[in-house]
C-alpha cells in the first residue's frame, strides 16, 4: 500500500470521528495511550481533532507492571505527550500472576480508564484499534465459529459504565498510522509481546488480506445493525430489567421468537445483568436456550447470572458469589458496584463500610421486609451495606439497621453497561436514580 499523505490520514479521521457525534460545544476527549504507533497516532489525532473545536484531551496510560520495563516506558509516554503540551494521567495496576493474564490485564485497564472518566465527568474514550486489529478480531471470532454479531468484530461505537467508548480509526491502517508519525516526528515503542507467537492474534499477522477481511467486517456490522434493531423490538414485548438487578422473561412470548431470535436476546439480558461488554460463548447461550424450551422447572448458571426457569416465567438474577465486594474509604463519594449500579453516598464516617450482596442469610432475617412483588429468588443478590460484619441497609427494600447513623445518605441506580440500557423494555425506574434512607 503506498503511504497515504497526512492530510488524508487527517481528513480520514476527523470524519470518523465526527460521525461519531454529536459531541459537547466544548469537547473533553479520554484517549488510551500504550506507546505503541497505533495509540501515539490516535493522541495526535485526537489532540489536533479537538483543539480545532475549543476542547481537549487527557490521555490514559497504564502501567499494568506485567514486564520490567513496563512502568519506564508510561514514563516515556507522560514525558512524550507533556512536551506536546498534551495533559497525561497515569496509572499503575498490580494484577495476580495466574489465569489469563492478558484477558485480566485488559479489564484492569479499561476499568481504571472507564473510573477516571466518570469520576472527571469525560463522556468520551478513544481506543486506537486500527484496520488491521478489525480484520485480525473478525478472524478470531471466525475461528472460534462465533456468531453472526461476532463476525461484525468491534463497533466503533459502545457504552460501557455510562462512558461511550469510541474507535475512529478502524478504516486506517498501520501503515498509515507510522509513516503520519514519521512526518510528525514522533516516535513510538514497540511491545515485544506483539511479536510473540504464543497468542493466536499475533500468529495471524502478515497472513491476512486486511482489506477484505475489514470490508467483511463492515457488512457483518451493517447486518448486525438490522439484528440489533429487532432485538430491541423483541424485548419491549417479552422482558423487563428492574433496578434491583434481575430480569423477568415472558416465557410464552420468548418461545414464540425463532429460536436465533430467542437465543439472541437472553445474550443480551445475561451481558446487561451480568454488567459485560463481551457476550457469553454461542454454545453457552444455546444450551440455556435449549433448557428453557423444554420447560422444566430447574435453574441453572450462565456469565454470572442464575436462570430460574418456571412454567410461565423465565426469572433471571445475579450470581451472589461473583458480584463481590467494595470496600468504602471515604466519607462522601460514588462508584460502580458489580458491573450495573451506580452508587454515591455521604455521612458515612469511620471504617469498616462496605458493599456486598445481602446474601442467603441475611435474605432470610429480613425477608418480611419485602414490598409486594418483589420475587423471593432474587433476595440474596439485594445490593447491602454492610458495616464490619452486620447489615445496616438494604436500599431496594427501604430498609435500615438503627446502628446506621441517620444522616447517612445513598442514591443507587441502575448503570448497565450495553446496548438494552438504551432499549424500551427497561422498567420505567431504572432511568431515575433513587434516593435510600
Amino acid at each position: 500500500m503506498a503511504p497515504a499523505k497526512t492530510s488524508d490520514v487527517c481528513d480520514a479521521f476527523s470524519a470518523a470521528l465526527n460521525a461519531l457525534g454529536p459531541f459537547e460545544a466544548r469537547p473533553h476527549l479520554a484517549v488510551a495511550v500504550s506507546g505503541g504507533s497505533d495509540s501515539m497516532a490516535l493522541c495526535l489525532l485526537a489532540d489536533a481533532w479537538a483543539r480545532e473545536r475549543n476542547g481537549r484531551i487527557t490521555a490514559l496510560t497504564v502501567d499494568h507492571g506485567l514486564r520490567a520495563e513496563s512502568r519506564e516506558e508510561a514514563l516515556w509516554v507522560e514525558q512524550q505527550l507533556r512536551a506536546r503540551a498534551t495533559a497525561c494521567v497515569r496509572f499503575h495496576l498490580t494484577l495476580e500472576h495466574k489465569g489469563n493474564l492478558q484477558q485480566q490485564a485488559r479489564e484492569a485497564r479499561y476499568a481504571a480508564m472507564l473510573d477516571w472518566c466518570r469520576q472527571h465527568h469525560v463522556l468520551h474514550l478513544l481506543i486506537g484499534h486500527h484496520a488491521s486489529d478489525q480484520a485480525e478480531t473478525h478472524v478470531l471470532h471466525e475461528a472460534r465459529g462465533t456468531t453472526a454479531d461476532g463476525a461484525s468484530a468491534m463497533a466503533s461505537c459502545s457504552l460501557r459504565g455510562g462512558v461511550r467508548i469510541l474507535r475512529p480509526m478502524l478504516a486506517l491502517h498501520k501503515s498509515e498510522l507510522e509513516n503520519f508519525l514519521r512526518v510528525h516526528h514522533q516516535p513510538w515503542l514497540e511491545d515485544p509481546s506483539n511479536a510473540s507467537h504464543r497468542f493466536a492474534r499475533n500468529r495471524l499477522r502478515g497472513t491476512l488480506d486486511v482489506a477484505a477481511r475489514s470490508a467483511q467486517a463492515r457488512d457483518a456490522g451493517k447486518q448486525r445493525h438490522v439484528r440489533d434493531q429487532q432485538l430491541v423490538q423483541d424485548a419491549a414485548h417479552t422482558l423487563c430489567i428492574y433496578a434491583e438487578g434481575y430480569a423477568q422473561i415472558d416465557r410464552a412470548r420468548y418461545l414464540a421468537l425463532p429460536d436465533s431470535n430467542a437465543a439472541a436476546l437472553l445474550s443480551a439480558t445475561l451481558r446487561t445483568l451480568a454488567g459485560k461488554t463481551t457476550r457469553p460463548r454461542h454454545h453457552e447461550t444455546l444450551g440455556a436456550h435449549a433448557v428453557i424450551r423444554e420447560g422444566a422447572l430447574t435453574r441453572i448458571t450462565r456469565m454470572h447470572c442464575v436462570i430460574h426457569v418456571k412454567a410461565d416465567t423465565v426469572l433471571i438474577v445475579r450470581e451472589t458469589a461473583r458480584m463481590g465486594t467494595f470496600e468504602i474509604t471515604s466519607a462522601q463519594g460514588e462508584a460502580y458496584y458489580a458491573g450495573f449500579w451506580r452508587v454515591r453516598w455521604q455521612g458515612l464516617k469511620g471504617s469498616g463500610y462496605r458493599l456486598a450482596p445481602l446474601g442467603k442469610m441475611g435474605a432470610r432475617a429480613l425477608k418480611t421486609f419485602a414490598p409486594n412483588g418483589l420475587p423471593q429468588a432474587i433476595f440474596p443478590s439485594l445490593v447491602a451495606l454492610w458495616h464490619l460484619d452486620q447489615v445496616v441497609c438494604v436500599p431496594h427494600i427501604a430498609w435500615r439497621h438503627h446502628a446506621l447513623p441517620q444522616h447517612a445518605k445513598l442514591q443507587l441506580s441502575a448503570a448497565a453497561p450495553v446496548a438494552l440500557a438504551a432499549s424500551p423494555f427497561w422498567y420505567e425506574g431504572m432511568n431515575h436514580a433513587q434516593p435510600l434512607t
